[in-house]
C-alpha cells in the first residue's frame, strides 16, 4: 500500500506484506505484549475507525511506538476526533490508556497524587491517574490541555523533560519506558483570539518548546460518509433490521439502504459543514457561528435519525421529519438560544424539499 498524505486506511491494512517501507519495522510490533491485556484501561478497538494519513499522524505514530523525542500536542477545533485517534492507536496497540480534563482550576499535581485519610485517621499521599500511568506505562493524555493555567503547564516541564515526578514525601516517580505523554487543545498554546475556547491564554514560551504539534481537523466529506454508513447499519442490526430478517423482499431492504446512504447521511453531514465552515470563519476574525459540530454528534445524530426513519409512517416527509428530530435532540437544543432558529433555518434552507421522497 502506498501511503500519501491524505490516504485512508483501516490499521489492518499494515498488516500486509509489502507495507509502507517507513512504518514497516514498526508494525512488526504493534501490538505490545503485556500481562494486563484485559485491562479496563485499554480503548475498545472500533474496527470502522478512518485514519487519515499525513505527517502529523506518522510522526505521532512513531512517538507512540518508540517512545523517541518530544511529546505530541494535538491541536484543532472541538470534536473533530484529536482524543480518539490517540484512543484507537492505544486499541491496536493493546496499551491502557489513562485521561483527564485539564480546566482553569486544576494544578497539576492535582494529576499525580492527593491525600486520603488511613484506617489510623493519619492523611497519606494516594497516587493519581498521572502517577498510576507513569509506573505503570501506559498512555497518558490531557483534554483541553490550554485550558490548564500557564503557570500550572510550566510547572509540568520538568516531569514532561526527564520523565520523573517528585512527589511532597520525597519519594520519585520514575516514568516506565512504555509511558507516553499525549495533551490535546482547541489552540496551539498561542492563546484565544476568538473568545470561542473559554479565552484561554498565552502559554509560556517553556511549555509548547517540549511538544512537536499535530494539526487536526475533520475527516473530508466522503470520508465522514464512509465512517458513518456503519454506524447506521449496526444501529439497524440492534433493532432486529438487517438483509436477512426481510427475507426474500431484498428490494425493500435495498430502498431502506438507499435512503439512509443517499439521503439521510449525506445531509448529515452537508449540515454539519455548513456549521463547521461558519465557526472557521470566526476562528478568522469574521462573523458566523461561536460554536461547530462535531464528528461524536454526526454519529448520535446519523443514529437517531436511523432509529426515528424506522418509526415514520409519513410517506412524503418521513426521511425529512427523522432527519430534523435528530439534529434537534443532538445539536439544535443545545446550542445558545438564542442561535437556535437560525441554526435551523440553515438546515432548512440546505434541505429543502430534497427529503420529501417517500419512506
Amino acid at each position: 500500500m502506498n501511503l500519501t498524505k491524505g490516504t485512508t486506511f483501516a490499521f489492518s491494512d499494515l498488516f500486509k506484506q509489502g507495507s509502507i517501507k517507513d512504518l514497516k519495522e514498526s508494525m512488526r510490533n504493534i501490538r505490545f505484549k503485556r500481562s494486563e491485556e484485559s485491562s479496563p484501561y485499554i480503548p475498545k478497538l472500533n474496527p470502522d475507525y478512518v485514519f487519515e494519513y499525513s505527517d502529523g499522524f506518522r510522526k505521532l505514530f512513531f512517538y507512540l511506538a518508540m517512545g523517541y523525542g518530544l511529546s505530541p500536542w494535538l491541536y484543532g477545533p472541538q470534536g473533530c476526533g484529536k482524543t480518539s485517534v490517540i484512543c484507537q492507536l492505544a486499541a491496536w496497540f493493546n496499551v491502557p490508556v489513562r485521561q483527564i480534563y485539564a480546566s482553569n482550576t486544576m494544578e497539576a499535581e492535582d494529576m499525580l497524587f492527593g491525600y486520603m485519610p488511613g484506617q489510623d485517621g493519619v492523611l497519606r499521599i494516594r497516587h493519581y491517574a498521572l502517577a498510576l500511568a507513569m509506573k505503570n506505562g501506559w498512555w497518558f493524555i490531557i483534554n483541553e490541555f490550554d485550558l490548564l493555567e500557564p503557570s500550572q503547564q510550566k510547572a509540568l516541564n520538568q516531569l514532561i523533560e526527564e520523565r520523573v515526578a517528585e512527589l511532597p514525601t520525597g519519594e520519585r516517580i520514575v516514568a516506565h519506558k512504555n509511558w507516553r505523554l499525549i495533551v490535546t487543545a482547541n489552540t496551539n498554546g498561542s492563546g484565544d483570539f476568538t473568545g470561542n475556547n473559554c479565552n484561554v491564554a498565552q502559554s509560556d514560551s517553556s511549555v509548547p518548546a517540549r511538544f512537536f504539534f499535530v494539526p487536526c481537523d475533520y475527516l473530508s466529506k466522503e470520508q465522514e460518509k464512509a465512517m458513518l454508513k456503519p454506524v447506521a447499519l449496526k444501529t439497524l442490526a440492534k433493532y432486529g433490521i438487517t438483509k436477512e430478517s426481510f427475507n426474500n423482499d431484498t428490494e425493500t431492504w435495498k430502498h431502506t439502504v438507499s435512503s439512509i446512504e443517499h439521503l439521510i447521511i449525506p445531509t448529515i453531514v452537508d449540515f454539519a459543514n455548513e456549521i463547521r465552515d461558519s465557526y472557521r470563519c470566526t476562528i478568522s476574525g469574521g462573523a458566523g457561528f461561536p460554536f461547530t459540530l462535531g464528528q461524536r454528534t454526526t454519529i448520535e445524530w446519523t443514529s437517531q435519525a436511523v432509529v426515528d426513519f424506522l418509526w415514520e409512517t409519513d410517506s412524503e416527509n418521513g426521511i425529512h421529519n427523522a432527519v430534523e428530530k435528530g439534529l434537534n435532540y443532538t445539536f439544535i437544543e443545545g446550542v445558545r438560544p438564542d442561535y437556535q432558529d437560525e441554526v435551523k433555518k440553515v438546515f432548512r434552507d440546505l434541505v429543502g424539499n430534497s427529503l420529501k421522497v417517500s419512506a
